[in-house]
């Protein structure tokens, strides 16, 4: 390795205090070698190899993706419920799980799902106005507004409640077993972020991502409600549904981890999505009114009809959610496990010899707001995805990852963002996004949080139009 970085004693401390995440970590370290294809690092006790080379990062991704096809596995026993998500798994079992993504989430039953979504976005439109009676403006953070947004999609999508007392109660006791996750305790943090650092360090801590009581509490929700469907012989048209028949064919028991993955890689991560894509929309009116335009221009030629198919023609819309992605992906990195021997060789002249069980990351952050790969990277400007641009044409595809690429992308993404395009269609429909004065500024992200999210809160204001 031509270059090795070994973390100043202040920096692990600052990451277990919790001061900094691993992102944070990974994007600081990229920040400071802007001439090195990739950066040798020891974390704890663990060597990391940091890719910055966009053209290394497509031989991890794809071309050589055979020598880099692990991630980092979880504990069944600490994790029974994460450890059965497709991100968290390997060979066969990563087959099993990603198959039901992509049997979950054809054409055909996105354009089922679509209903469902628009149906709860209609719901969050007549709550908004409900607010607003007799009031010019109301401040909201928006990733809680669009957790309990994307949790009632998740709900009825996965479980094809019509009963609204059972769907209020499903979707708060889901949304508190979230909080408890993602919004973690000092010693859930701590793993969080040491967990990907030294394996060992989860085994010390005798705990898993997910606190042990959500994992049984999810587990008693999920056999009661599969035991009252096995007493209703009627077939039901719902992600449940489906994941039960394709259970069968493994002759398989893990139908509530299924479950539970579905909803994280779908609904979670696109509350955080759109709370980004509306922090951007409310600093820049311009883009807001813009994207508001394509949406009353694109309905009226659908009959104002919002679906899966329609927002596909909302492509300005797609450029916006993008360069939201390109600053704030949802995810800060990347990781993966070397599999087999390989060289990597840069057009720099550097070269890293990796064996089975070496760690290589990529640092989202880092790569999507390198002043080397991207004109003014501070500046948000929808128009660098614009398809039709030279620009976006002779761009590296693999500077833009907020998905991850190749056979391991983000299974949960096409769900995730018909989440995403629905919401903001309808919203935009009949709100100005404004910002608010309860915004800290600059904004910077809260490290404590397992995903991106704004520290003190994505405050904004909504305002009818």
């Amino acid at each position: 390795m031509k270059q090795s970085l070994l973390p100043s004693i202040e920096r692990i401390k600052s990451v277990l205090k919790v001061a900094r995440n691993y992102s944070g970590l990974l994007r600081d370290v990229y920040k400071a070698h802007p001439d090195k294809s990739m950066v040798g690092m020891f974390i704890i006790n663990q060597p990391v190899l940091l890719v910055r080379d966009p053209d290394i990062i497509k031989e991890i991704l794809q071309t050589k993706f055979n020598c880099f096809r692990a991630h980092r596995v979880l504990n069944k026993e600490l994790d029974p419920l994460l450890s059965k998500d497709p991100f968290f798994q390997n060979g066969d079992n990563w087959k099993i799980s990603r198959g039901i993504f992509l049997m979950a989430f054809t054409s055909k039953k996105l354009r089922y799902l679509s209903r469902v979504v628009e149906n709860i976005s209609t719901m969050l439109i007549d709550n908004l106005d409900n607010q607003l009676i007799d009031k010019e403006y109301i401040e909201i953070e928006a990733k809680n507004f669009f957790a309990d947004f994307t949790t009632n999609v998740g709900v009825n999508s996965l479980l094809g409640i019509e009963n609204n007392y059972l769907v209020d109660m499903y979707v708060q006791t889901f949304r508190k077993m979230f909080d408890s996750i993602f919004e973690p305790s000092l010693i859930i943090s701590l793993k969080n972020n040491l967990d990907f650092f030294n394996p060992i360090t989860g085994k010390l801590l005798k705990t898993g991502l997910v606190p042990s009581n959500i994992n049984k509490q999810y587990q008693k929700i999920f056999n009661d409600i599969i035991e009252i469907r096995k007493q209703n012989a009627s077939p039901k048209n719902d992600i449940l549904e489906y994941i039960i028949n394709y259970e069968k064919k493994f002759m398989s028991n893990d139908v509530p981890a299924h479950a539970f993955a579905f909803i994280v890689e779908s609904f979670e991560t696109s509350s955080v999505t759109l709370s980004f894509l509306f922090y951007q929309l409310s600093q820049h009116q311009d883009i807001q009114q813009k994207v508001r335009e394509e949406v009353f221009t694109v309905l009226e030629k659908f009959d104002n009809e919002l679906n899966h198919d329609t927002i596909r023609e909302m492509t300005y819309m797609d450029q916006v959610i993008n360069e939201s992605l390109r600053m704030f992906p949802t995810a800060g990195r990347l990781m993966k496990i070397c599999t087999e021997q390989i060289e990597l060789s840069a057009a720099n002249g550097e070269r890293c010899s990796l064996t089975p069980g070496d760690v290589v990351t990529i640092s989202l952050e880092g790569l999507h707001n390198d002043p080397k790969l991207w004109d003014n990277p501070d500046e948000f400007n929808p128009d660098r995805f614009d398809t039709n641009s030279m620009d976006y044409k002779l761009r590296h595809k693999f500077i833009f990852l907020p998905f991850g690429s190749g056979q391991r992308m983000c299974p949960g993404m096409r769900m995730g963002l018909l989440n995403v395009k629905i919401a903001t269609a309808t919203i935009l429909q009949k709100f100005v996004i404004d910002s608010s004065p309860k915004l800290r500024k600059p904004v910077k992200i809260d490290s404590s949080y397992f995903f991106s999210r704004v520290e003190g809160g994505a405050w904004i204001r909504f305002k009818r139009l």
